[in-house]
């Protein structure tokens, strides 16, 4: 059989096993583009503009904990018009978010966000709401993205005549139409359509993925940061860890303050820089929680080889590199991969006939 033979077989094949799916995630990935813009649109009573930032991250922490007392929080985040999130991880690994007034130290109201609208969507998306089993049949199925991207590239009819491959016959019969449909589509989003299997591909496969790129780009690991717990002593406060940090804060301004149970677990601040761009804003200070030593700063404005190319990989999977633009761009590519199912799929079928 000869190679290109070969190359059709497995493009047809992988559309057909992986092209459902990749419907299904297409589309909620399109859903999903403009989810923290319109969140708030759908619970606007949890939303509500504070006016000024709170004076006391520790009672806004405190107000949602007195809440949910039987789980510990892992987290607060703090958004635009200061809205102040604290988060809880439930027994059954769902992500739970406490929503607290600011001013008041009230707590506004709670969700949990994989029952929420976009919550759901993200999760289907994300998992397709079969959990771990599901994140790994989206991680496969994003490196099959990329083999279907090339593939189909190989088989572009375009390489021999580029009219052959530009060509839309729209007064022809249904199978040629179909087939010139999903050449276009494939040929006008192959770049994004890799770099959305690329990106995938990483959410999923994380750790190992990490640690190739820190070997292929020559960058030392980072060591493994560890908080030095003091017998008898709590952990500092977050009040406390801030203003630990604030030496190395500028005119950053806060986005989020994380934590684990773990004794020796760090502290992280996370900070965004105005007026950077989408891979380069963000500012992350880890510090020791019983002592307020500063144990690490990494500033996105100035990264190693490594932190420089994975750096890119939320903006470029969200669409977020070029701000709404890229996002409403976004909004179209995700429609792809389920208009290059379906035309391929009725091409089949014609071909079974």
């Amino acid at each position: 059989m000869k190679p290109k033979s070969l190359i059709f077989d497995l493009h047809r094949w992988a559309g057909l096993l992986f092209g459902a799916i990749l419907l299904v995630i297409g589309l909620t990935g399109s859903a999903i583009v403009f989810w923290q813009e319109l969140d708030p649109q759908v619970y606007p009573e949890l939303y509500r503009n504070s006016g000024k930032p709170t004076a006391s991250l520790e009672r806004v922490i405190a107000a949602a904990q007195a809440t949910v007392p039987k789980i510990r929080p892992t987290g607060v985040t703090r958004q635009e018009e200061n809205i102040y999130m604290v988060h809880f991880t439930t027994p059954d690994q769902l992500s739970l978010d406490v929503f607290v007034d600011p001013l008041t130290y009230t707590v506004r109201g709670q969700r949990i966000f994989q029952q929420s609208f976009f919550g759901l969507l993200y999760s289907l998306h994300y998992q397709l709401l079969a959990g771990e089993a599901g994140e790994w049949v989206t991680g496969i199925t994003a490196i099959m993205l990329m083999v279907l991207s090339f593939s189909g590239l190989v088989l572009w009819p375009g390489w021999k005549k580029w009219k052959a491959g530009t060509s839309l016959r729209w007064r022809s019969n249904t199978r040629i139409l179909a087939f010139d449909i999903h050449k276009l589509t494939g040929l006008f989003a192959l770049l994004f359509l890799v770099i959305l299997g690329a990106t995938g591909t990483y959410f999923t496969f994380n750790e190992p993925l990490r640690a190739a790129i820190y070997t292929i780009t020559g960058t030392p690991q980072m060591p493994k940061l560890a908080s030095k717990p003091i017998p008898g002593r709590s952990p500092l406060g977050a009040d406390v860890l801030l203003a630990k940090a604030k030496p190395h804060v500028g005119d950053a301004e806060l986005r989020g303050f994380y934590w684990s149970d773990k004794a020796d677990a760090v502290g992280r601040v996370v900070l965004s820089i105005p007026g950077e761009g989408a891979a380069n804003s963000l500012l992350n200070i880890y510090l020791d929680r019983y002592s307020g030593e500063v144990l690490q700063v990494q500033d996105a404005r100035r990264p190693n080889t490594a932190e420089l190319v994975l750096n890119w990989v939320g903006p470029l999977h969200f669409g977020t590199f070029a701000g709404v633009f890229s996002q409403i761009m976004y909004l179209f590519i995700g429609l792809a991969p389920g208009g290059l199912f379906l035309t391929g799929f009725w091409l089949w079928l014609k071909k079974l006939r």
